[in-house]
């Protein structure tokens, strides 16, 4: 695997950037669908290629300033997401930034993360649709509402088939990309900027959406972290989810070869801004910019090097209030960089 220490310029990392982002797709599986066109850019009706899902207003509700929608939308023809959608009063023609929020694995109630009740915690898409931004909380595969698509009589081994080409974590990349791409299709195509959020297991969903959908600008992952060679440490996903989220991976970590790793994921971050906030956990004293923590600054070595160190950057900070300890962190971070 790809020592980050032994990249000396940014001419050899883009060359090996390309090598590791498609040895990473490699490993979510072959019928993976990636949106990697731009997502604001209009569609045009000759682009029959591109996955444009259908998405359908199950309610609306006014509330203040804001417009609460529940959706739903498609993945793949037939299977069905619904999402929380928060979006300012505003004009149709006014150009605004978009957050889609990845939620954590065990949600107090299914709504508590899109801030309709429940937790203040989970009320960080509604805060920030209030700062001006469009934010979206799908109810993913991990927890949620997911409707797997009917199949036709005789159809059921092929189905079965092609979706068991595509790991658990590559469904649930889908699942948050095909998100975005209704942020652009669906609510407005003049969508100028997109950032993606998450907390515990969405903080690394989170930072795997930035390192693999160039449209993304900026990032913010809440919630301690893990290198995958840390089998045993609680906050190692791979590892400690009841899902075998990358089965090839974990067999090679397991097999003592070197492979892929958190460090890697966030060097394919680059050139995307991405904040991380408490990646060891609560502590009392608060750190920002450099870190001694080994994945993040190996990953910083390539952030150098491409000339943009301010891009990635560590808030190590205890806090017993979520929302007035780090909303305003994560606002002035979105407003920087979005």
């Amino acid at each position: 695997m790809i020592d980050l220490k032994k990249i000396k310029s940014a001419e050899v990392w883009r060359d090996k950037r390309e090598e590791l982002k498609r040895q990473f797709l490699h490993y979510l599986g072959e019928e993976i669908l990636i949106l990697s066109d731009p997502l604001y850019d209009e569609l045009e009706e000759d682009r029959s290629s591109i996955f444009v899902p259908h998405t359908k207003i199950i309610d609306e509700v006014a509330e203040d300033e804001l417009k609460r929608y529940k959706i739903e939308y498609s993945v793949q023809e037939e299977e069905r997401i619904t999402a929380w959608v928060f979006a300012p009063e505003r004009s149709k023609k006014e150009s605004i930034p978009a957050i889609l929020c990845c939620h954590d694995n065990v949600p107090q109630g299914k709504d508590e993360f899109a801030g309709v009740d429940g937790d203040p915690q989970y009320a960080i898409a509604r805060d920030l649709a209030y700062s001006g931004y469009i934010t979206m909380v799908p109810d993913c595969l991990y927890f949620g509402e997911r409707t797997e698509p009917k199949k036709a009589k005789g159809a059921g081994k092929v189905q079965e088939a092609k979706s068991s080409k595509v790991v658990y974590q590559g469904k649930l990349i889908m699942d948050y990309l095909a998100g975005l791409r209704v942020f652009g299709t669906w609510f407005t195509t003049d969508i100028t900027s997109i950032g993606v959020l998450g907390k515990g297991f969405g903080a690394l969903q989170a930072i795997l959406l930035t390192a693999i959908e160039p449209s993304i600008q900026a990032c913010v992952a809440i919630g301690p972290l893990s290198s995958w060679k840390d089998t045993k440490n609680k906050n190692n996903w791979l590892f400690e989810s009841k899902h075998d989220l990358i089965p090839i991976i974990r067999n090679e970590i397991e097999m003592g070869k070197e492979t892929f790793d958190i460090e890697h994921i966030l060097a394919l971050c680059a050139t995307s801004a991405v904040l991380i906030i408490n990646p060891s956990g609560d502590v009392d004293s608060t750190s920002r910019g450099k870190t001694n923590i080994p994945f993040v600054k190996s990953a910083g070595k390539i952030y150098d090097l491409l000339g943009m160190p301010e891009a990635l950057r560590v808030v190590q900070r205890k806090s017993k209030n979520f929302g007035s300890t780090f909303l305003p962190v994560i606002e002035d971070w979105f407003a920087e960089w979005l």
